[in-house]
């Protein structure tokens, strides 16, 4: 039923039909422009590279793209980020469209965390199998810091038991407790320390501009080092420095697994610690590579000198990282356990020279 118009009163659905119409023509030509962008002006709007690209996409254009064809080639895309699903990318597939011969992207869908430093000291209790290399490398400090923050460490780094607590500083450096009058300049200058890195610790919570020093307060500086100490030990009725420079004759365990052959003057000339297949091998102390290479029934070997008279070999070796003249620290990796040369399993073979004689690794080695 047709209704007539009235007259004075306007054409209301011919009004209706105008603004429906506009309204798309308007949608249209927004359409267009956003989509002839990058070509009107050279830009590409970069993506987040996940390293992963998805496939090639033509743009929906002037240039003869037709759509059916872009909507097969995004489902074609969505396919393939599905099966990118199965080596743990995310699924989702980039919208939109870019210049010719561009990548569609998949988006990086996980934050990375930057690693900062604990606010607070560890106290750990040892356990079996436990030695300062495992140790150090749980926590993410070195060797020489947690001897410096544990008293029985620094009078004897073989003093390391079942049960025994040790303190663990946030970060690698010097765990100094403070006396009365010290200021952060004087600690940086006494532990090679630097003002900036000690004050900004937040585990030292020391507040600007005084940074006040509370005598008995436990400061940490990181990357610092303690005034060398020269400590005696006798071996044998002979005086032995055992902190040399050099090497501090604070032998840490090589390697993890368990011993499948001691020692035995005039017969076995060390220790055999056996493990599975490529279990790291540390240096027991710090020195310079004096042989980094093949060596005849020892297989890929490694000998350290140690600067105060002592020596360690590393044999059968899977690989040696350091080479020839290279200096290492206690506790550095410096190859992987192997079965090279004589032997009939993976392990490494360990020894100890003192003076040029061979002597017991056990003698020197954390129990």
């Amino acid at each position: 039923m047709t209704i007539p118009h009235q007259a004075g009163y306007p054409n209301r659905g011919c009004g209706l039909c105008r603004a429906v119409a506009h309204a798309t023509l308007l949608v249209l030509v927004g359409s267009v422009l956003v989509m002839s962008y990058p070509q009107l002006t050279g830009h590409v709007q970069p993506m987040a590279d996940a390293g992963n690209d998805v496939r090639h996409a033509s743009v929906v254009s002037g240039r003869g793209a037709s759509l059916s064809a872009f909507v097969n080639d995004a489902n074609a895309s969505t396919d393939e980020a599905t099966d990118a699903v199965g080596q743990g990318l995310p699924a989702t597939v980039v919208s939109g469209a870019t210049v010719a011969g561009d990548l569609f992207k998949l988006p990086l869908a996980q934050t990375i965390i930057p690693k900062r430093p604990r606010k607070e000291l560890v106290l750990y209790t040892v356990q079996a199998g436990d030695n300062l290399s495992t140790i150090a490398e749980r926590y993410d400090v070195d060797i020489d810091t947690l001897i410096w923050a544990n008293d029985k460490l620094e009078e004897d780094p073989d003093y390391l038991t079942i049960g025994q607590q040790l303190v663990i500083p946030p970060v690698s450096g010097v765990l100094y407790t403070a006396k009365d009058g010290d200021t952060v300049a004087d600690i940086a200058k006494k532990f090679k320390g630097d003002v900036r890195t000690i004050s900004e610790l937040e585990y030292n919570k020391l507040v600007a501009p005084s940074m006040n020093i509370i005598s008995g307060t436990k400061i940490m500086i990181p990357g610092g080092e303690k005034p060398y100490q020269p400590r005696l030990v006798y071996i044998g009725g002979n005086a032995v420095m055992v902190n040399a420079p050099r090497g501090g004759g604070r032998f840490v365990w090589p390697t993890t697994g368990y011993i499948s052959t001691y020692f035995s003057a005039g017969g076995h000339r060390g220790i055999d610690i056996a493990g599975p297949p490529g279990t790291p091998v540390y240096a027991a102390d710090a020195g310079v590579v004096i042989l980094a290479g093949w060596d005849g029934g020892y297989g890929n070997c490694i000998i350290i000198d140690h600067g105060n008279g002592f020596q360690t070999l590393y044999a059968h070796l899977a690989a040696f990282y350091p080479q020839t003249g290279s200096n290492v620290r206690r506790g550095q990796a410096i190859g992987k356990m192997g079965s090279t040369g004589n032997s009939t399993g993976p392990h490494l073979h360990f020894e100890v020279l003192y003076g040029g004689g061979l002597v017991n690794p056990l003698k020197y080695l954390p129990q």
